[in-house]
């Protein structure tokens, strides 16, 4: 644990530090196969759906792509590239009463080749102390759970994120320079304008 202590010299304005961290930023990912399967997982405790996309929470200093594929690798095995953010939420009064920040990327699995050049799709596995189980779920079972068919509640968040995907709209992410001194290049996330032939 680290604690830090300071003094706002300028005795004629109130202290601009803030006391404490405001915001979470989270990260889910939308991972499909060349099979149209989407990788799931459920983790140890609190669940509220029968499967959900495998994320958590950004490192200090992480990039929201960096921060997807490095969740996504840690609780299923399955290497992947960023390729978009789908959508965002921000919600207030969440963990430690802080709003929180929760990025849905779309990242694309890093699948092989047999000898023969047909595709190898991985399999994944489940981290031990956080993902009771994961598997690749046909897409058509995922959008049945998350738009509630039969009865169901659903989830209203990712029905929505899923008619993004399938309309094929994005927030791209692009590096450009700081115009600061040594600063080094700032992500910037940016929609894309779908054309006529997209």
């Amino acid at each position: 644990a680290t604690a830090k202590l300071n003094l706002w010299l300028r005795q004629d304005t109130p202290s601009k530090v803030p006391e404490y961290a405001t915001h979470h930023v989270g990260v889910g990912a939308v991972v499909v196969n060349s099979r149209q399967e989407i990788l799931c997982v459920r983790e140890l405790r609190m669940n509220y759906m029968p499967w959900k996309v495998p994320g958590g929470l950004s490192e200090l200093g992480e990039s929201i792509s960096t921060a997807a594929e490095r969740e996504v690798l840690e609780e299923t095995g399955i290497p992947t590239k960023f390729h978009s953010i789908l959508s965002f939420r921000h919600t207030h009064g969440l963990a430690n009463g802080r709003s929180d920040l929760y990025f849905v990327c779309r990242l694309d699995p890093i699948e092989g080749k047999d000898e023969n050049g047909n595709v190898v799709i991985p399999e994944p596995c489940a981290q031990a102390c956080e993902i009771e189980a994961t598997r690749w779920v046909p897409l058509s079972e995922y959008r049945a759970m998350v738009d509630g068919v039969d009865g169901q509640p659903g989830h209203p968040m990712m029905s929505q994120v899923m008619k993004v995907y399938d309309q094929g709209l994005r927030i791209e992410e692009k590096q450009v320079s700081s115009v600061v001194p040594g600063r080094k290049p700032n992500p910037l996330y940016m929609p894309v304008v779908l054309k006529e032939s997209d």
